[in-house]
């Protein structure tokens, strides 16, 4: 697949800051959950995501070509929504609520995004892969401290292997600090996605479709992926930052990717 991948990959964030967004995008939710239940509504499904997305693709949309988002996961629009406040007028609010309400979110974004503009110091970053029978559990400096993050062992195996993959590392001889680096790239990830939640932002169509789409097709380039769910090693997905050490080229939305032939899968709306 003959592409342009000349672009200036970002420096990974320390694990010390992805903790503090993954804390950060948790307080944004709760917020929106406890203004809608003040004036008697659950959440509409979605609305806090669709609020997330059409703020991220409008930031890129409005930067110099090469240049990434800053800030890859919070809201950053500092007007009001209108989609947000459609979204939650759906959902049963009132107009004059919905709009006290999206005027409020978008105040509490902007705040909370602004103290990111510093990378946190990340040369504390210790993070402890705690391995029990079918599962990895991944905790921050101390091996029982909270939040930890969880994945099944098949899924540390792939991430594993992608990673040795991208860095040109052998899975079998990694030394003790190339071993740390992976479980902090992993921990980082997590928290990413985690923090990203939603409803069905993991969801991909079913292994043997990649099989029919290699095997016919000559395709093993995905548009829309991510190191959780890739079924081929070369995929674009929304979080070059935390996903390049797996493999990622960045935002299939992104001028620098650019290919200019090839067989891709994309997957349904």
């Amino acid at each position: 697949m003959p592409a342009s991948t000349n672009r200036i990959i970002p420096r990974a964030p320390s694990a010390t800051s992805e903790l503090k967004r993954f804390q950060q995008m948790k307080k944004l939710r709760s917020k929106l959950h406890k203004a809608c239940s003040k004036v008697g509504s659950a959440v509409p499904l979605l609305a806090m995501e669709r609020w997330q997305c059409r703020s991220k693709l409008c930031e890129q949309l409005n930067l110099v070509a090469d240049r990434d988002v800053e800030e890859p996961l919070l809201p950053c629009m500092r007007d009001v929504d209108d989609g947000l406040i459609k979204d939650l007028v759906r959902g049963g609010i009132q107009q004059h609520d919905a709009e006290k309400i999206a005027a409020s979110l978008a105040e509490e974004a902007a705040k909370l995004s602004g103290s990111n503009e510093r990378e946190e110091d990340g040369a504390a970053d210790v993070t402890h892969a705690v391995f029990q029978g079918g599962v990895v559990d991944f905790h921050f400096r101390a091996p029982d401290a909270k939040p930890y993050m969880r994945i099944g062992r098949g899924h540390y195996e792939k991430l594993k292997a992608l990673y040795c993959r991208t860095n040109a590392l052998k899975q079998r001889d990694l030394t003790p600090d190339q071993l740390q680096r992976l479980h902090t790239s992993i921990f980082v990830l997590l928290l990413r996605y985690e923090a990203l939640g939603g409803h069905g932002f993991q969801a991909a169509v079913g292994g043997q479709s990649f099989d029919v789409l290699y095997r016919e097709l000559q395709c093993s380039f995905e548009c829309f992926a991510s190191p959780l769910n890739c079924r081929y090693d070369k995929f674009c997905s929304a979080f070059v930052d935390t996903d390049a050490a797996f493999g990622s080229l960045g935002s299939f939305f992104s001028s620098a990717f650019s290919p200019t032939e090839g067989k891709f899968e994309v997957p349904h709306p």
